[in-house]
């Protein structure tokens, strides 16, 4: 029986009835509820300290903390007379989750609180009076600017990361209402951003994060990916995945800037150690779909992704180059240089990519194929002449069968390049270029073991087929 122990104090009993009362709240409180909140008023420190540690327990969330109400005349009394630092940060922790339950008692604590704060030299003291007046005490606002002053105490503790950390935790309490004060503090928050601490770089990214809205979120957002490149990977992570969810937040209701925002996101997989590849190739996908006219840059910021091998080795950034090549065919009409990002996308090195992904790239060609053919007949239309183009003649059977003098990727062919299809991507000599370029990449795939490969490989070569076959294209 533990009622008899509890009333002699013993600590070990306070102990083990809080266990009970914490398993079997509905039985245990009725018998052990009083004689526990008795040992708070016990001359001996060390029942009245086990007591309030007990209770802190028992009102921790998820608990209700209502039903320990009828205590705070006894901790009113540990706050203060107790002279133990230990106790008054569990009576404080108390206090915080019971004085938003009623003003009175606000009101009444907040003195002996401010008291607190001010004389005491611990800082694990100092620091609980803080939470307590910014969690629980936010109307009194002399207390509250107390308790900023002591964090800003804090932060400036260059010798010191504990208090630094601290005075970042105190911050992150404040509410919307000294959202200036906060503000106030970034060149702090921002140098605290490159802290040798794991935990004070985390704090002050979680400042940042708080901070924006849709009037600073380019410039946060900005400065965030460039602090990346310069951070350790795991951080470098923590940073891209706090930017990409708070700029997609509700639909990207802070972004208003969409150009500005498919920059950035190309700009976050570009940057060393990136490991967001699936929620940045998501929205580069999200974006095109739903912002017209972001579709421009969405093509330009596609472009640089698949133009360049570097990116095609990381394994991480495999979604990001499935929606810049979708994006790069979906909306090809906004590319400059179409038989460039063909290019690209046969590249050598694009074997490297896994087979999902070499697929959308190959579907991406067949877009590709079908905008330039269709642009050049166009073109063919307006000139109002009768032009025959024969696209199964010698030019390009020699070129495909391996028969010809000029091989792929010879001086001479390269000349064509050069000198023709750059200035014109949609002239005769560039959808030769370009289908010489597919059949040589993309034949060999139409044997590939992969269903979806395949399928899309004897899709492609199967219309360049039909195109050879083609002896005139007209209006």
């Amino acid at each position: 029986d533990l009622v008899p122990h509890l009333f002699r104090g013993s600590p070990r009993a306070i102990a083990a009835a809080a266990r009970v009362i914490s398993g079997a709240p509905s039985a245990a409180v009725p018998v052990l509820f009083k004689p526990l909140a008795a040992c708070l008023a016990s001359p001996d420190s060390r029942a009245s300290t086990a007591a309030a540690a007990a209770f802190c327990d028992l009102s921790a969330p998820p608990a209700d903390a209502a039903p320990f109400l009828p205590l705070a005349p006894d901790l009113y009394n540990l706050l203060t007379t107790s002279r133990s630092n230990w106790e008054l940060i569990k009576v404080l922790k108390l206090f915080a989750r019971l004085a938003p339950l009623e003003s009175r008692l606000a009101a009444r604590i907040v003195d002996p609180v401010c008291q607190l704060l001010t004389r005491s030299a611990a800082m694990s003291l100092t620091f609980e009076c803080v939470r307590t007046v910014l969690t629980a005490l936010p109307a009194h606002d002399a207390a509250v600017r107390l308790a900023i002053g002591k964090a800003k105490e804090f932060l400036a503790a260059d010798d010191d990361p504990n208090l630094r950390y601290l005075g970042l935790l105190a911050l992150g309490m404040l509410g919307p209402g000294y959202a200036t004060t906060v503000n106030d503090c970034r060149d702090v928050i921002v140098r605290s951003l490159g802290d040798a601490d794991s935990n004070i770089r985390r704090e002050a990214l979680h400042l940042m994060m708080e901070m924006v809205d849709e009037n600073n979120v380019m410039d946060i957002a900005s400065m965030l990916v460039s602090h990346a490149a310069k951070s350790d990977p795991e951080f470098a992570n923590d940073i891209l995945g706090a930017v990409l969810a708070a700029c997609g937040r509700n639909v990207y209701e802070l972004v208003v800037d969409f150009d500005w925002y498919a920059s950035l996101l190309a700009d976050m997989a570009r940057s060393l150690h990136c490991a967001q590849g699936d929620e940045i190739g998501r929205q580069l996908v999200d974006v095109g779909l739903r912002v017209q006219d972001a579709r421009s840059e969405l093509v330009r910021s596609a472009r640089t992704l698949l133009i360049g091998p570097s990116l095609l080795g990381n394994h991480f950034l495999c979604p990001v180059l499935s929606a810049a090549a979708w994006i790069s065919g979906e909306y090809v009409d906004f590319m400059k240089d179409p038989v460039e990002l063909v290019e690209a996308l046969l590249q050598p090195k694009a074997s490297l990519l896994p087979m999902s992904v070499r697929a959308v790239y190959i579907h991406a060609v067949f877009k590709v194929l079908t905008f330039c053919l269709s642009v050049y007949v166009e073109k063919l239309g307006d000139s109002s002449k009768e032009v025959a183009v024969v696209f199964g003649g010698l030019a390009i059977d020699q070129t495909v069968r391996g028969e010809s003098k000029v091989a792929l990727g010879s001086a001479v062919e390269q000349d064509i390049r050069a000198s023709t299809v750059q200035k014109d991507p949609f002239s005769h000599e560039s959808i030769l270029y370009v289908i010489n370029l597919i059949e040589t990449t993309v034949g060999p795939l139409v044997e590939c073991n992969e269903v979806e490969v395949q399928e899309r490989a004897r899709n492609l070569i199967g219309f360049v087929h039909l195109v050879r076959h083609i002896q005139e294209l007209k209006e």
